[in-house]
């Protein structure tokens, strides 16, 4: 096993999911941007990260399907769509609440939408209703599920591989 195999086991590179902001360990492009790059030189390691790669797209996938649901359903102007979604991706995921401000509604200081106090309670209502709507949990409960399986095909396969590569030599 090289250093940089030794540093990617000792500490895997992540990187964030747009818009949820999920930590997922770094793909190909982002380990090709890290003082890490040259375990991609290792071909059993790139298959590793492809699959990697397979799985992160998937996750962006269901991020970009989540924010058009969203976007249909809050099509209000004045809403910030993707402030919107990360909200309630984190809302069925995490729990918590909206907070309603004079004139806001806010999540975790992410700025969802500005507006009088009729405009903020029908886009409380939606946000609320929407937590609770079965395709839209099916699709935060998927990408959550992904994001793990990334940290889960780390922990399995790349560090078993790893770790036989060390035992061989």
């Amino acid at each position: 096993m090289n250093s940089a195999e030794r540093s990617f086991l000792e500490k895997t590179p992540n990187m964030k999911i747009e818009v949820v902001e999920e930590n997922v360990p770094c793909s190909t492009e982002c380990l090709r941007k890290s003082e890490l790059a040259e375990v991609l030189n290792d071909e059993s390691f790139r298959e590793q990260i492809e699959i990697l790669d397979s799985i992160i797209s998937l996750i962006r996938d269901n991020v970009s399907s989540l924010k058009m649901k969203v976007k249909d359903i809050l099509g209000e102007e004045g809403i910030s769509l993707e402030n919107a979604t990360y909200t309630i991706y984190h809302l069925v995921e995490e729990g918590g609440d909206v907070v309603f401000g004079t004139n806001y509604l806010k999540y975790n200081e992410r700025l969802i939408f500005e507006g009088d106090f009729n405009s903020m309670n029908s886009v409380y209502k939606k946000i609320s209703s929407m937590r609770e709507d079965p395709d839209v949990r099916a699709l935060c409960d998927q990408i959550r599920n992904l994001c793990e399986a990334t940290w889960r095909h780390v922990n399995k396969n790349l560090r078993k591989m790893f770790t036989s590569e060390s035992n061989e030599s």
